[in-house]
């Protein structure tokens, strides 16, 4: 396992942790508004990185950072909570993938969130209509993320995953169904 993919699944492991209790709490966007507003006040911090691994060794002195953010931002209690658990953990050298992770999940649960895997050479502006028509049809909420991927496999074409469902447009998976139904004809 490389080190990105431990701090993915870490990561991971926090913002769900996060999220059962914003979802017990009924206040699952509001949550979400204050990690965003965490990870921005973060990341502005001149020496951030350097301060939040120091605090992963030295939790102590990552407290009152974390006090005093709380109180500026008018952070919930369980959302300040959740940033001394991260830090107390050792864990705040991860702070910011945590925040990101979290606001992932938050828009995949949502529905926001469209994984499109295209052919090899697929062209660039139907791709471009491709977005602009997941976005249209999702007019209720222009926050829509595609996240593309590309499979030479497909030979032709592309697939969209939405929440479960799967909308094959490759040119792979019409073979397939030709092969199938030309062998129940046989």
């Amino acid at each position: 396992m490389s080190i990105d993919s431990f701090t993915g699944a870490l990561a991971s492991r926090y913002a769900k942790a996060l999220y059962v209790v914003a979802e017990d709490k009924g206040k699952v966007s509001e949550f979400l508004e204050e990690v965003k507003t965490v990870s921005k006040s973060l990341e502005s911090m001149e020496y951030g990185e350097k301060l939040f691994k120091r605090f992963s060794l030295m939790p102590k002195d990552g407290e009152q950072l974390v006090n005093v953010l709380a109180d500026e931002l008018g952070l919930r209690a369980e959302v300040k909570n959740f940033l001394k658990v991260i830090l107390w953990n050792h864990r705040f050298s991860e702070i910011l993938d945590i925040c990101k992770s979290f606001a992932n999940l938050c828009d995949e649960v949502k529905g926001r969130v469209f994984h499109v895997t295209f052919a090899k050479d697929f062209p660039e502006d139907k791709k471009r209509d491709l977005r602009d028509s997941l976005r249209e049809v999702n007019d209720e909420d222009l926050n829509v993320k595609i996240v593309e991927d590309q499979d030479d496999s497909l030979i032709g074409g592309f697939q969209v995953r939405h929440k479960s469902k799967l909308m094959d447009y490759s040119v792979k998976s019409k073979l397939s169904r030709l092969r199938a139904a030309l062998k129940g004809k046989a």
